[in-house]
């Protein structure tokens, strides 16, 4: 980004100078103050925080991207996405990669789907490493009671749903149902060197969860034998396969119901 030339001084933009600007709004008297950080580079000064002070800094899972990137529409997403993380710091909305309206209740289908699983299947769960997968796809441990959530954002997250919006549990079924029809390339966002790499790792490369996920989504779909080598050397995509064709049924029977009604 070229300086910009005002009344005769050259300016930059303010975070190379201090890409985490809290010491400005406490000398303008702020008491509360809620920073959404953008992971930018730059200097970060250390501030002491008066005691009568509320200071809460949160930030999103999702990259952010390059700080060389100056692109209009990825500034927006970015926006968005701090701003999705209040709310739900606030306990206005839910999820962890994905925000959802508090009354989303996605455990209930997971209670229901494990009680659907083989003997085989359900043994899966059982094994600790199986959990340690799952959290290091996820990015963090989650409850029991998050599990089905948890779940569900792996699911988003392999179908690249988009991030930068609320959901209702309506509403993120349809999307995953649309999604999975179109498989599309994803949004025109700039992004930087590393995430192509890392995006072409995530879809493209024939053995990346996105592809192993829709392999065993096709499997299923076909009502194909799945060998127990196979299942267990894709334990994790396995069970997220499972519970998306499960919840792809359950939409559709309940489509089914309203059309008759």
């Amino acid at each position: 980004m070229q300086p910009v030339r005002i009344q005769g001084e050259d300016y930059v933009d303010g975070g190379y100078r201090n890409d985490f600007p809290l010491d400005v709004a406490l000398s303008k008297g702020a008491k509360e103050c809620i920073c959404i950080d953008a992971k930018g580079p730059g200097v970060r000064k250390k501030i002491s925080l008066p005691e009568n002070v509320v200071n809460v800094q949160l930030r999103s899972p999702w990259p952010l991207g390059s700080f060389l990137i100056f692109d209009s529409k990825r500034s927006k997403v970015n926006e968005r996405l701090g701003y999705l993380e209040m709310l739900k710091y606030f306990g206005k909305y839910t999820g962890f990669w994905y925000t959802f309206s508090n009354m989303t209740d996605w455990q209930t289908n997971w209670q229901a789907f494990i009680m659907s699983l083989s003997a085989q299947e359900f043994a899966l769960l059982k094994k600790s490493n199986f959990w340690q997968k799952f959290y290091k796809y996820h990015g963090k441990k989650v409850s029991l009671e998050q599990v089905g959530e948890a779940f569900v954002e792996l699911i988003g997250r392999i179908l690249r749903l988009p991030a930068d919006r609320s959901y209702t549990k309506e509403q993120f079924l349809n999307a995953f149902m649309k999604k999975k029809t179109e498989l599309s390339f994803p949004p025109e966002l700039v992004r930087s060197f590393n995430e192509w790499v890392e995006l072409y790792y995530k879809d493209y490369f024939f053995l990346s969860k996105k592809n192993q996920f829709l392999f065993l989504d096709a499997l299923l779909e076909k009502d194909m034998h799945l060998s127990k080598w196979f299942i267990e050397q894709t334990e994790v995509l396995f069970i997220a396969a499972k519970f998306f064709h499960f919840l792809k049924n359950e939409t559709e029977e309940k489509c089914v119901i309203n059309n008759e009604e």
